[in-house]
């Protein structure tokens, strides 16, 4: 047994480590590739192809480690609301059901990597055979199928709950559709394949990373610094200069959970002993955090400009607007609050504390300009400068702040690129049912059907907000959309939606689904950095959540306010 162990934990190193070095290697020729390009005149035409194929490696090598730490997302809600065996046994048969599907597919996945054994067919760039980077998909089911039946087995032989339900939902949906129709089991595997072989989709694990490092080192613990000595000396200042930092920071990671819990780590604490009440301070924490999926970069805005065929830079473009707003509207309500109610102390700095500050947080102040100002200036496109934040960020925190030692920077990347890998998976087997969704023709009859049902452009959106809203309370809004892709694009534009302002509607359903009861990821991560109970943190969330749906309803029949400034981009 302890021979077993020692193997698994030398696999397990070797496995961080091969993710490490093809992940670093593809961050920094990315870097070199845009320095190439505009500084000296060349650049590498193979580099995005490889980049493509790395991003299937990543994800599906990270997605069998996702599959041992229980990091995958999972609908629990019903086993959420269960005690004691029927938990356990819920748990078991989801566990039991997983592990007979991962098998399954990776039997299939084998069979299709032995058809292209016989076909041959090479890159275009590299002039390697494809099935090469095809291979690790079905090694990736493999691993994931074994972690599984691993876990499966320690629960029985322990008959204790993990307390999570084990399911890969948007894989089993498509398996389970797939498994009941003519359609072979193999259109998974090469339907995973092609929804990953994505040049944006690489931006996703490239901003989490860098959110990673951002999160871990000390600029987070700036920008806290900078806000506090503009905002401070206002009635609910460190209160209003926690939002504006979750807004700053949300331009750094494009996480929502990230953000949480850097910000909040830091703030909850000091808040506490600057006599704010706790309800004020944890729901200010909680719904900043949310500001990481609708500032730009955002990785959820990547994800769903992927599924919905739409510019990158166009969505981020029409995400300051609202974002701001949003943020300035939750200022304001602290702002009232404690001016009225005379809440809590300010924080005051002399000048040359005050310049001290900024001059340490400037580093920490221009990641998100960087990045920003590279996308639109033309310099780089979204996954190139989402590879610029994550060169930077490791830049300031070795250099500047010293806090960055090579043992860190292999975990940064590690764990970014096993968190992405599990949010990538959603996004390539959701391919997989769209494939099928649109083979079947189920979009036509559903635009027959709902057309017959809504008579104005204005009742579609509201049906559509309703739906997103709903399942962003129990699942991954972006999960959904990729999923209902198909059918809403043909619908929206039948009724000329704009697709730009579109997202931005459907980014701010999220953003009510994130932070909502009874289940907002948002809600459990504040949990978890703030040490308080579920009925605190939802209780404490409610003045913010009103003002987010006022807002959003603002948003939504006003579209110029998203679509101004992507207007101005040629």
């Amino acid at each position: 047994m302890n021979a077993l162990k020692k193997a698994y934990r030398v696999f397990s190193t070797a496995e961080k480590y091969f993710l490490f070095v093809i992940f670093f290697f593809a961050t920094v020729m990315v870097v070199v590739n845009v320095l190439g390009r505009k500084l000296f005149g060349f650049s590498f035409n193979w580099l995005e192809e490889l980049n493509r194929y790395i991003l299937v490696v990543c994800t599906f090598i990270g997605s069998a480690i996702a599959t041992s730490d229980r990091l995958h997302p999972r609908m629990d809600m019903v086993v959420g609301m269960l005690k004691g065996k029927a938990k356990l046994v819920l748990e078991l048969i989801a566990a039991v059901v997983l592990t007979i599907f991962l098998a399954v597919m990776t039997y299939y996945a084998f069979g299709q990597l032995g058809k292209m054994l016989k076909i041959s067919a090479m890159t275009a760039t590299l002039h390697v055979p494809v099935y090469v980077f095809f291979a690790f998909i079905p090694i990736g089911f493999c691993g994931m199928t074994l972690r599984s039946l691993i876990h499966t087995i320690l629960m029985v032989a322990d008959f204790r709950s993990s307390g999570k339900a084990d399911a890969v939902v948007m894989m089993c949906a498509a398996g389970g559709v797939l498994m009941y129709t003519p359609t072979s089991l193999l259109v998974i595997s090469q339907q995973l394949f092609t929804g990953l072989d994505s040049t944006t989709l690489l931006a996703v694990p490239f901003f989490i990373v860098a959110g990673t490092i951002a999160s871990r080192g000390k600029t987070s613990e700036s920008l806290v610094k900078c806000m506090n000595v503009i905002f401070g000396r206002l009635p609910g200042g460190p209160v209003i200069a926690t939002i504006a930092t979750c807004a700053f920071f949300a331009a750094i990671s494009g996480s929502s959970m990230a953000t949480v819990v850097a910000v909040g780590s830091l703030m909850i604490p000091a808040l506490k002993e600057q006599g704010y009440p706790e309800d004020m301070s944890v729901g200010a924490v909680c719904s900043g955090g949310s500001l990481g999926i609708l500032i730009p970069p955002s990785a959820p805005m990547v994800m769903f400009c992927v599924a919905m065929g739409t510019s990158v830079g166009k969505q981020f473009m029409a995400g300051f607007v609202p974002g701001i707003l949003l943020a300035l509207a939750w200022c304001v309500y602290v702002f009232v609050r404690c001016s009225t109610k005379k809440l809590g102390s300010r924080v005051k700095y002399s000048a040359r504390e005050a310049v001290k500050i900024f001059v340490q947080g400037i580093p920490a102040l221009m990641f998100p300009l960087i990045v920003l100002g590279s996308i639109y200036t033309g310099w780089a496109t979204p996954t190139e400068a989402a590879a610029i934040s994550t060169v930077y960020g490791l830049l300031i925190e070795k250099f500047v702040y010293h806090t960055l030692k090579l043992k860190d920077m292999v975990g940064y990347f590690y764990r970014g690129i096993v968190q992405s890998a599990s949010l990538l998976l959603i996004i390539g087997t959701a391919t997989a049912l769209s494939y099928l969704i649109t083979v079947k023709q189920i979009p036509a009859l559903v635009v027959e059907v709902i057309s017959g049902m809504v008579s104005s452009q204005f009742m579609l959106v509201l049906v559509v907000m309703i739906i997103l809203f709903i399942a962003g309370c129990f699942m991954d809004t972006i999960a959904l959309i990729v999923i209902l892709a198909p059918i809403l694009v043909p619908l929206l534009n039948m009724y000329n939606v704009d697709l730009i302002h579109f997202g931005i509607m459907a980014i701010l359903a999220s953003q009510i689904g994130y932070i909502s009861p009874p289940f907002g990821t948002n809600l459990f991560v504040t949990m978890q950095v703030s040490g308080k109970s579920f009925g605190f943190v939802a209780k404490s969330i409610v003045p913010y959540i009103i003002i987010l749906i006022a807002m959003t309803l603002f948003i939504c029949f006003v579209p110029q306010i998203s679509l101004f400034l992507p207007g101005l981009m040629k």
